[in-house]
């Protein structure tokens, strides 16, 4: 699989502390193992950078290998999300945010904060939940990161779906879609889809949410997304 062929090639510059090399690569391997569901090899590949990361040679080292462990410990965080290890999850992105403020990298601050949010959310801690992922916004906001200002959107109106309040929900999830489809970002503008489905289906608006179903899967086919794909397949069958 080419998923085991790039876990080997991050496990060799685990082995010899290519921590440049490592911190070039960290989006996008994170971003292709996520769309290849290979959530047990990212946990893995993330805590074994961790580990090397945290071990520093010596004080010369220590500002850089720490400003990528703060990078790889929100991408660890992340998939042990993924995997449902919510309290190996939590620690991870606690640590993710604390070392990320310290070395000043907005980014991984505001993506620890949305994982946060969620699992806030999924324990119905509401007012944590909302404020953790308002922050995660407020970063994209501010800094004008587009992928965090629609990831903020996104969840914040699965957290009104989840709660009852489907009319703010929907508002949130247009305003994702919206921004996107202005971007010309396709795989964005799908995920908001399948969020802005949701909530109208929650609101009774069937042939809307079809419509966004539809939409979602058409935007998800022709780049393989199984994640997406299954969500957007599962949502046509529903209404």
């Amino acid at each position: 699989r080419e998923s085991d062929q790039i876990c080997a090639a991050w496990q060799w510059a685990c082995e010899r502390r290519q921590v440049g090399l490592l911190d070039r690569t960290i989006l996008p391997y994170h971003h292709f193992l996520f769309h290849q569901s290979a959530f047990q090899e990212g946990r893995d590949c993330f805590a074994m950078a961790v580990a090397m990361l945290c071990d520093p040679p010596g004080p010369a080292e220590a500002s850089e290998y720490g400003r990528v462990a703060a990078r790889a410990y929100v991408r660890l965080g992340a998939f042990c999300y993924f995997l449902g290890d919510h309290a190996a999850s939590e620690a991870a992105l606690a640590e993710g945010v604390e070392r990320a403020r310290a070395h000043g990298l907005q980014y991984e601050s505001a993506l620890a904060r949305l994982f946060q949010g969620a699992a806030a959310g999924g324990r119905g801690e509401v007012g944590l939940a909302r404020a953790q992922l308002q922050e995660a916004l407020s970063i994209g906001r501010a800094s004008g990161e587009t992928a965090l200002i629609s990831s903020g959107l996104n969840n914040l109106a699965a957290l009104d779906g989840l709660y009852g309040d489907f009319a703010e929900g929907k508002r949130l999830a247009e305003e994702s879609v919206a921004l996107n489809r202005s971007l010309g970002e396709s795989e964005r503008t799908a995920h908001a889809l399948v969020q802005l489905a949701w909530l109208c289906a929650c609101r009774g608006e069937y042939a809307e949410s079809e419509r966004g179903w539809r939409e979602a899967l058409a935007l998800f086919e022709p780049e393989e997304r199984r994640y997406g794909l299954a969500m957007a397949t599962g949502g046509v069958a529903y209404v």
